[in-house]
């Protein structure tokens, strides 16, 4: 098995709030030489941590499947919208990139997110041509589009029974963007 952690950004090109987090994509790719479907994990965390129990575990799962898995370690509070997003943009278009170094099928890429990390997962399925995520270097048109989402337990609405906590982080606590969604 191949195991790497490489960060999502160089120094120059990351635009978040602090400077001091370091988002990353931890990479598990199973040897051989055929290549295979891929799940990229965003683990949940209200957007304001990372829930340690939703990544490798989770990875070991899907590897034990045949898959190749990788983690991302995404910007969260402070950093806020639309930072955590084009961390997700910028996981998909690394793993299309090597797809060949890990032995990836490009045509095969999901996403998988929990609680806060299925709403992150679910955005960027639904918003990966948002004009924030053309400025991404490198990319092209539908390369950071996953081919199949699985969002587990996701904070899906910003109405009456959202998880409050969750869009405050990611807002920064700014109620005028917070209440553009409910």
């Amino acid at each position: 098995m191949l195991y790497e952690k490489l960060p999502l950004w160089k120094r120059d090109e990351y635009k978040g709030a602090d400077e001091n987090q370091t988002p990353t994509i931890t990479v598990f790719s199973l040897k051989g030489r055929k290549s295979r479907p891929a799940v990229i994990i965003f683990p949940g965390g209200g957007y304001d941590h990372l829930a340690p129990g939703e990544g490798e575990t989770v990875a070991m799962q899907f590897l034990s499947q045949g898959l190749q898995a990788f983690i991302v370690h995404y910007s969260v509070a402070p950093n806020t919208h639309p930072q955590p997003l084009m961390d997700a943009s910028r996981a998909v278009c690394m793993v299309r990139d090597d797809c060949e170094r890990w032995r990836v099928d490009p045509n095969q890429i999901a996403v998988i997110g929990f609680s806060a990390g299925a709403h992150l997962a679910t955005s960027l399925c639904t918003n990966y041509m948002d004009s924030c995520l053309q400025t991404i270097p490198g990319m092209a048109k539908d390369k950071n589009r996953p081919n199949l989402l699985i969002s587990c337990y996701g904070v899906i609405t910003a109405g009456e029974y959202a998880h409050k906590g969750s869009f405050s982080a990611l807002f920064g606590g700014d109620e005028k963007r917070y209440n553009e969604l409910s």
